[in-house]
């Protein structure tokens, strides 16, 4: 049976890479679980349970591990997968939901992530290509902005 890598060992291996991959995370619903290709973005690795997902085109992918991604102090996800043939970074939305106790408001132009029983706004996504990247919500006093396009604003 193969060790499992260190997390830094992992690190070093993606930086050594120079493929054209997404950076943004994308909110997403036909997923099985939220996976990246980057493990900068975990706190921890480990060995996975799943050994291969299975892409939209119907390509076999590896998984080589397994974590939790910190995005901020409200939002940590567990149980994350590592697998550094994807090109993009997708956050499922029905993990989102259940482990954060939030709803996804979706609307034609964007999307807000919002906590359930406080009623923040989390998080908010723009749709491109009629997929919703996740943008990061820019605070200024107590006014928090929500969305913003070339002609307006959304101010909550």
């Amino acid at each position: 049976m193969k060790e499992p890598q260190s997390l830094m060992e992992v690190k070093k291996r993606e930086e050594d890479t120079s493929l054209e991959k997404s950076d943004q995370w994308i909110f997403y619903c036909g997923a099985t679980d939220t996976m990246t290709h980057d493990p900068h973005d975990f706190n921890n690795l480990s060995t996975p349970v799943k050994t291969h997902i299975e892409t939209v085109s119907g390509e076999l992918v590896a998984v080589q591990g397994e974590g939790s991604i910190v995005f901020s102090k409200k939002l940590k996800l567990e149980n994350c997968l590592y697998a550094p043939a994807l090109s993009s970074k997708l956050l499922l939305i029905s993990q989102v939901t259940k482990e954060l106790n939030c709803v996804v408001l979706m609307f034609p132009t964007f999307c807000l992530l919002q906590d359930i029983l406080m009623k923040e706004i989390i998080r908010r996504g723009t749709e491109r290509g009629g997929l919703y990247y996740v943008d990061e919500v820019a605070r200024e006093g107590h006014a928090m902005l929500a969305h913003e396009t070339v002609t307006r604003q959304l101010w909550l």
